[in-house]
């Protein structure tokens, strides 16, 4: 077994472990959704960190496999950060459950680590995946790209030593905490500066995204397209989690805040496994589809309940009895979505070839231009 898949499946096992572990402790305790006060230097409001144990359990377990994958097939540095992030969002979400627990048990081993943990083990990969779009690429990276993916570094480094070395009177005891009043008293602001910093970079990245995405054709602008739509839900919700604790925002913008990244990694992980991977993914393609089919029904079932539920009796009169037909509206729903999806995820992976008459038109059209003997035939194969 090479070194390169001995990491993959220590990312893979790590990440994992963590996200189940959070969710296990939080099952078994009975534990509060509401964090441990003073452990985050982020300034999203209350009720959207309240959250962040759940994004950073998916996140753990989305990017665990993909990043494995990845760092398993081709050393690159997609795989590299989503490796970081994936491991660091399941220590931040065992953290935040493990920070709970031992206010009701004190004497837990490593409490106010891992009570910390929940603040800064998520941030240096959340932060570089601002810049992430910009090294999905199959060419090389042009140098202000590169660039902006250094000064990105920088700045998850810097955000990641605040939260790392930070203090609050309302917090435990930070063992890594630097015992200076100015810094502690400056810490915050500039953590808000640098998120500040790194949407900035999000919303760069998008747009170059964007760019590539019109110039692009065919299978292309398939994959891009995916990359657009899941940065952009990722975009939005650095957007909202920098919004400020004390500005009083609308109960549907924290659920948007909650959701976006969320339907963002869903839709991140089959566009960069096949804009990186490219020809390396024959082999495992059928898996990666089926994971992505799986994927995609599983958020389209909870976006059906949540419509029916949570939003209809809103908008209707008299719509309060509209659970009743939740199973009803899933069992018609569930094989028309599936075939469309489907569908759309062979253009993806396999690209116009996964349509056999779009394929057989293809050769039709070349038919009688190719030339006779081995050359024609070499470019018909």
């Amino acid at each position: 077994m090479t070194v390169r898949k001995v990491v993959a499946i220590a990312v893979w096992s790590v990440s994992w472990a963590l996200a189940l572990a959070a969710l296990l402790v939080s099952w078994i305790a009975g534990l509060p959704s509401a964090p441990l006060p003073g452990v985050f230097l982020s300034p999203a409001p209350e009720a959207m960190r309240a959250g962040f144990d759940e994004i950073g359990v998916t996140v753990a377990l989305v990017y665990g496999p993909v990043s494995a994958l990845i760092l398993a097939r081709r050393p690159h540095p997609v795989g590299v950060i989503l490796a970081v992030h994936a491991v660091g969002s399941g220590l931040a979400a065992f953290g935040f459950q493990w920070g709970l627990l031992s206010v009701n048990h004190p004497g837990l081993p490593f409490a106010a680590f891992l009570s910390f943990a929940a603040g800064w083990a998520f941030v240096p990969g959340t932060f570089m995946t601002a810049a992430l779009p910009l090294l999905v690429t199959r060419g090389r990276v042009p140098r202000w790209q590169q660039g902006v993916v250094g000064a990105t570094a920088v700045i998850a480094v810097a955000a990641w030593f605040l939260s790392f070395t930070q203090q609050s009177a309302a917090a435990p005891v930070n063992p890594f905490a630097i015992a200076v009043p100015a810094y502690q008293a400056a810490a915050p602001a500039a953590y808000t500066l640098l998120s500040f910093c790194a949407v900035a970079v999000s919303v760069l990245s998008w747009v170059v995204l964007l760019a590539r995405w019109w110039r692009a054709r065919g299978s292309d602008r398939t994959g891009l397209t995916w990359l657009v739509l899941g940065h952009g839900f990722l975009t939005i919700s650095y957007g909202l989690l920098v919004l400020p604790a004390d500005v009083a925002s609308p109960p549907w913008l924290i659920d948007v805040g909650l959701v976006a990244p969320v339907l963002g990694q869903l839709l991140y992980p089959a566009a960069i496994l096949v804009v990186i991977l490219g020809q390396r993914l024959w082999g495992v393609d059928l898996v990666v589809s089926r994971l992505v089919l799986w994927a995609l029904l599983s958020i389209s079932g909870v976006a059906v309940y949540l419509l029916t539920v949570l939003i209809a009796p809103r908008l209707l009169p008299g719509g309060d009895g509209l659970w009743l037909v939740v199973p009803f509206v899933l069992a018609l729903s569930v094989l028309p979505l599936r075939s469309w999806l489907q569908g759309r995820i062979d253009l993806l992976i396999y690209g116009e070839g996964a349509d056999p008459a779009v394929l057989i038109a293809r050769i039709a059209d070349r038919i009688g231009d190719l030339e006779p003997g081995a050359a024609g035939l070499r470019v018909l194969a």
